[in-house]
C-alpha cells in the first residue's frame, strides 16, 4: 500500500500496466533452448508480421550481442540478461536518452524484454564457483524471445512467404497484359473485330499502372484476378468470332441475326454485337 505524501524516488524505475501484463504473460510461457542464430535471423525476416519497427528490431539484436550460446540453453536458472548499458546503445544506434528510453519501454510494454534492475540500478552479470552463470544477472531480460520462439519463426516463414507471393504477383501481372495485347494483335492479324477493343485496352493498361512497384499480395491478388478474367473473356471472344469466320455465308448471316436480334446474347456464348 502506498502511504500518503510518497513520492517516487530518482532512479526507480516506472513500471506502467502494460509491462506488468507483459510480464506476467510472458514468464507463463516455458522456455525453450534456441540459437543465437535463429533469433537474429527471425527477429529481422519476421518484424513486420511481429509488429516491429527496424529501430526496435535492431535494438533487440543488438542486446542479443551481449549475451552467449549458453544463456539460451533452456534451463530454468540460466537466463539471457543482455547487459548493455543506455549509453551503448546511445553510441551505437547514434541516439539521444530520451528516445533509448522510450524504445526500451516499448519492447518492454510489447513484451520483447523484462527489466531485472539490480539493488545499486547497475546492469552486470557475476557468477560463482556454486552457482549458476546466469543466477547474478541484472539487466534486460530476454528470456521472451526463447518463449516466444514459435511466434518468431511462423512470423519468420509468413513474412518469406509474402515475399515470395508479391515477386510472382507481380511477374504475373506484366505476364497477363502481354498476353492482352497478343490476343489483339492476332485478331487484328485475323482482320477480327473485337467488341469494346478500346475499353478493354484501356482497362488492362489501368490495371499495370495500379499494380506499381508493389509486392503486397494482397493489393496484387485481386489485380490479378481482374486481369485473368479479361484475358479469359477475351480468348472466348476470339475462338467465336473465328468460328463464325469460318462458317458458310448462310450460316455465318444466321448467326450474326441471331446475336443481333437478341441484345441480351445466348447463355451459350459470350455478349457481343459484330459490327462488320
Amino acid at each position: 500500500m502506498i502511504t500518503e505524501g510518497y513520492a517516487r524516488s530518482a532512479g526507480i524505475r516506472k513500471i506502467t500496466p502494460a509491462m506488468v501484463a507483459a510480464r506476467t504473460t510472458a514468464e507463463a510461457l516455458p522456455l525453450q533452448a534456441v540459437e543465437m542464430s535463429d533469433l537474429y535471423r527471425y527477429l529481422r525476416q519476421g518484424r513486420s508480421i511481429l509488429g516491429l519497427t527496424c529501430q526496435q528490431t535492431e535494438l533487440l539484436c543488438y542486446l542479443i550481442a551481449f549475451t552467449q550460446p549458453a544463456d539460451w540453453s533452456g534451463e530454468d536458472d540460466v537466463l539471457p540478461v543482455s547487459t548493455a548499458s543506455n549509453l551503448d546503445i546511445q553510441q551505437r544506434f547514434d541516439l539521444g536518452r530520451t528516445r533509448v528510453k522510450t524504445l526500451l519501454r516499448e519492447l518492454a510494454e510489447a513484451g520483447w524484454l523484462l527489466y531485472r534492475d539490480s539493488p545499486n540500478g547497475q546492469r552486470y552479470r557475476r557468477s560463482g564457483p556454486f552457482a549458476p552463470r546466469g543466477q547474478q544477472a541484472y539487466g534486460f531480460d530476454l528470456s521472451p524471445l526463447a518463449r516466444r520462439f514459435d511466434d518468431l519463426e511462423r512470423a519468420a516463414q509468413t513474412a518469406l512467404w509474402r515475399q515470395q507471393e508479391g515477386r510472382r504477383l507481380h511477374r504475373e501481372v506484366t505476364m497477363i497484359a502481354r498476353t492482352i495485347y497478343a490476343l489483339f494483335q492476332t485478331a487484328d492479324e485475323a482482320g477480327l473485330t473485337v467488341k469494346d477493343r478500346e475499353q478493354i485496352l484501356a482497362r488492362t493498361s489501368a490495371l499495370v499502372g495500379q499494380r506499381g512497384t508493389d509486392r503486397d499480395p494482397q493489393w496484387l491478388a485481386p489485380i490479378c484476378q481482374e486481369l485473368r478474367q479479361i484475358h479469359d473473356q477475351l480468348e472466348r471472344d476470339i475462338s467465336y468470332l473465328q468460328e463464325v469466320e469460318h462458317q458458310p455465308e448462310e450460316t455465318k448471316a444466321s448467326s450474326l441475326l441471331t446475336v443481333e436480334s437478341d441484345p441480351m446474347g445466348s447463355p451459350e456464348r459470350p455478349q457481343y454485337t459484330n459490327t462488320n
